[in-house]
């Protein structure tokens, strides 16, 4: 699994406007929106994808800091993203019901697009 980030004009709501960014309290929030991209650069590694590679360039979601982040669940995954690794993991059910890395399953993720998320943090 690569991934790809939306900007305002490939973003799947309100088309060419800009995501929002500002300040509650002394902490900035930023939105954000991904697509994942099956067999693709970089590869869905052990530990999840870094927002630090070269081909997503997107690390700490563009924040000095991250204090939180909040991503929805979509096409039957769920990602978490790892403050410590500066990474986002992807999770699914297998068929006993129980959640497991996409690394730990066979085969390549499926491409998923337009998730959409928010983070915290300070710039």
């Amino acid at each position: 699994m690569g991934m790809t980030f939306n900007n305002a004009t490939s973003r799947e709501l309100n088309k060419g406007t800009d995501f929002k960014t500002g300040i509650m309290g002394n902490v900035w929030y930023r939105e954000f929106e991904f697509n994942t991209v099956a067999d693709s650069d970089p590869a869905y590694a052990v530990g999840g994808i870094s927002l630090a590679h070269a081909s997503v360039a997107n690390s700490k979601f563009g924040l000095s800091s991250v204090e939180h982040v909040s991503i929805e669940a979509k096409g039957g995954f769920v990602f978490n993203y790892d403050i410590g690794t500066d990474k986002i993991l992807m999770w699914q059910s297998d068929n006993g019901g129980a959640s497991v890395m996409v690394e730990e399953q066979n085969g390549a993720p499926a491409a998923v697009t337009n998730i959409k998320g928010m983070v915290w943090g300070r710039v």
